[in-house]
């Protein structure tokens, strides 16, 4: 079963290849390799419709397509606070002293707890054997050390495997989730299979 961190995913990629989105359907065609499909499920923040209607009503669409491709998704409302835009090249007075305009600014809270406690519920149900674990977010190295817990106390065949970007030519570090013993590379090749260029606008 594949638990896809999206927004982390998305700047990943982006980071690494210049282009964020991908077809989670394509990624999980990618990595099953032989293997039976479990389900895919696809968490992200969202902007609120009454503060970014028009952002808000993009990921709407590209969630509803990815639940026609068979992708399960979790959206959550992002949180805002307000941050300090500082525009050096706009002076707002005589003094000289530089704009500053107060945005607010959408932050996600909560998305790694949930892809936390959907991992443990499903396995404790018998929905998968592997977790393949589409995120950088170490806060969910916990929830993988629980996992494992769980495969001792239950007795079950379980295991956890790390898929992320990377791209050598980025210059970034090649990181993965240190809980996850097994790991997968998405490398140039595959991102240019997987990729995502529909206007979702």
């Amino acid at each position: 079963m594949f638990f896809i961190d999206g927004q982390n995913l998305y700047h990943a990629c982006e980071d690494h290849f210049g282009h964020g989105n991908i077809h989670p359907h394509l990624l999980a065609q990618e990595m099953l390799k032989g293997r039976q499909l479990a389900g895919i499920r696809f968490y992200t923040g969202i902007h609120e419709a009454h503060i970014r209607p028009k952002a808000n009503a993009t990921m709407r669409h590209r969630l509803a397509v990815m639940e026609q491709n068979g992708v399960y998704t979790w959206d959550h409302n992002l949180k805002y606070s307000d941050c300090e835009i500082v525009d050096h090249d706009v002076p707002c007075c005589s003094h000289g002293r530089p704009k500053v305009d107060t945005v607010k600014k959408g932050r996600e809270k909560g998305i790694d707890l949930r892809i936390g406690l959907d991992m443990i519920r499903l396995a404790r149900h018998g929905e998968y054997d592997v977790a393949s674990l589409v995120s950088q977010d170490t806060d969910l190295n916990q929830a993988v050390d629980e996992l494992m817990l769980l495969r001792a106390e239950l007795d079950l065949w379980l295991a956890c495997e790390n898929v992320y970007p990377y791209n050598p030519a980025s210059g970034l570090p090649n990181f993965r989730l240190l809980s996850c013993p097994r790991w997968h590379i998405i490398d140039q090749a595959m991102f240019d299979r997987i990729r995502d260029d529909t206007d979702y606008r």
